[in-house]
């Protein structure tokens, strides 16, 4: 009885460790620009099938997928600048399960490599105009203190899951932003 109470304590601890990227060796020199986020944990195929997203099935089809904004500015083809002095940087955007015609069970984005979870399935008026009002919650965003960005060129790009979560689709677009 007491071995197994202790396997099951073990068990929980050892998930705690890997969700929340403690002790993990897997994590590249990149971690280190968001160290403060819970979520920082980098992409899989950078890492031999360890990491975040190592455990969901590859959809080899790119679904839509748009940034709104970066910080205070709408993301347009030019990169968008932001301010060091600017203690916050939202990013804000949406993106959709296309070949299931539904909402995306979660949304990742990576920064420059490295993946962050995302706060999805939130109110979009931009998916709302663009897609139909069935795309109405279709939003995700996520904020990062701009302290831990290094100042000069960023790359963002949105990963979004199929509708039951047990797939990924590719990246559709990569996006730039520069910290001042």
């Amino acid at each position: 009885m007491i071995n197994e109470i202790n396997r099951q304590l073990f068990l929980v601890i050892g998930l705690v460790l890997i969700f929340t990227g403690i002790g993990c060796s897997d994590i590249n020199s990149d971690t280190e620009i968001n160290s403060k986020s819970k979520t920082v944990l980098p992409i899989s195929a950078n890492n031999k099938g360890k990491g975040v997203l190592a455990e969901y099935n590859r959809i080899n089809l790119r679904t839509t997928s748009k940034l709104v904004s970066i910080g205070k500015q709408k993301v347009s083809n030019n990169p968008v600048k932001v301010s060091k002095k600017d203690k916050f940087i939202e990013i804000i955007g949406y993106g959709i399960d296309d070949k299931n015609k539904s909402l995306s069970k979660f949304t990742y984005i990576t920064l420059d490599g490295v993946v962050h979870k995302c706060e999805n399935n939130i109110k979009s008026r931009v998916a709302k105009n663009k897609l139909g009002i069935k795309y109405h919650n279709a939003g995700f965003k996520k904020i990062f203190r701009t302290a831990s960005l290094r100042k000069g060129k960023h790359q963002i790009k949105i990963i979004n899951s199929n509708n039951s979560g047990s797939g990924i689709y590719l990246p559709s677009q990569t996006y730039t932003f520069i910290v001042e």
